[in-house]
């Protein structure tokens, strides 16, 4: 009982430690831990706090910010919005870091929530996720995906468990996992990520990394401009399209031609197509505009 009760305090202790944040996102008790998961995850210890280095955040009233390549730390609420300007794609603000975090129906998602190529957010929304769901490794993740860390600032990610794709006659995987890809010769090879060949000289250049969801964990197989392809929640907005095998592996709507909203209802020589296409709000035939 008695090391029970060192246990207990031991932990409280830490909770309050006070380095460079202030009261103001100290850790509370949670409101929001009855919520649970959305969908096919677990829950981590410490609804309703942010895992941010020695600080641990409110989701209530602090963010986690890992910023200019310094450890991270818990900054008041007020303060968050402060960061949305000026940061890098490899910075990250994070209001959540699992689904038990947010509100009835939401999930915490990763995804370039202020645009542009400013800091990566997690955010708690009712939509499906930008860029992937947010995770601990407590959490697990829906079946087909894994929680990693993902960047310079590390954070969590679930991420698609098995990563491969068919290439030619063959299908890369493992340490080798990208199918490096000479259109012009109509050949190709797998490669290691990062890296860099003959074929692959640029940072995206060439290298086709799924086909569809079966690739990807169940997260979209999205194409881009550079001849290359990224699993994602949803397509991005650099995404040109969506690939896919068969119906199952395209949403109800993504990128279409000539950067318009697509409406897909068919899969159609690997990629998700539809007749009915958005560029200036209104919904129209593809062929028409």
């Amino acid at each position: 009982m008695i090391e029970t009760l060192r246990s207990s305090l031991s932990y409280l202790a830490a909770i309050a430690v006070t380095v460079s944040c202030t009261a103001d996102c100290s850790p509370q008790p949670s409101s929001r831990q009855q919520s649970g998961p959305v969908t096919g995850m677990g829950v981590a210890p410490g609804v309703g706090i942010i895992e941010c280095g020695p600080i641990p955040c409110d989701v209530r009233t602090g963010a986690c910010v890992h910023f200019g390549g310094k450890p991270p730390q818990c900054v008041p609420k007020a303060q968050r919005d402060g960061y949305a300007s000026g940061g890098r794609m490899e910075d990250a603000v994070l209001d959540c870091d699992q689904d038990a975090d947010c509100g009835p129906g939401e999930r915490c998602c990763a995804g370039q929530y202020w645009g542009g190529t400013g800091p990566h957010v997690h955010m708690c929304v009712r939509e499906r996720c930008q860029d992937a769901i947010a995770c601990r490794p407590a959490t697990g993740c829906p079946a087909g995906l894994a929680c990693a860390p993902q960047g310079v600032s590390g954070d969590m990610h679930c991420v698609p468990a098995m990563r491969g794709v068919a290439c030619g006659n063959g299908r890369c995987g493992g340490a080798t996992p990208v199918c490096c890809w000479d259109y012009t010769r109509n050949r190709g090879g797998c490669m290691a990520e990062p890296g860099r060949s003959a074929v692959c000289t640029g940072d995206d250049e060439n290298r086709i990394r799924c086909r569809g969801r079966s690739d990807c964990g169940g997260y979209d197989c999205c194409q881009y401009m550079a001849r290359s392809s990224d699993c994602a929640s949803s397509c991005p907005g650099a995404a040109i399209g969506v690939l896919c095998q068969t119906m199952a592996d395209c949403p109800p709507e993504g990128p279409g031609p000539g950067g318009a909203r697509q409406r897909y209802d068919r899969c159609e020589n690997g990629y998700c197509t539809g007749k009915l296409c958005n560029m200036t709000g209104a919904w129209e035939p593809c062929d028409g505009m």
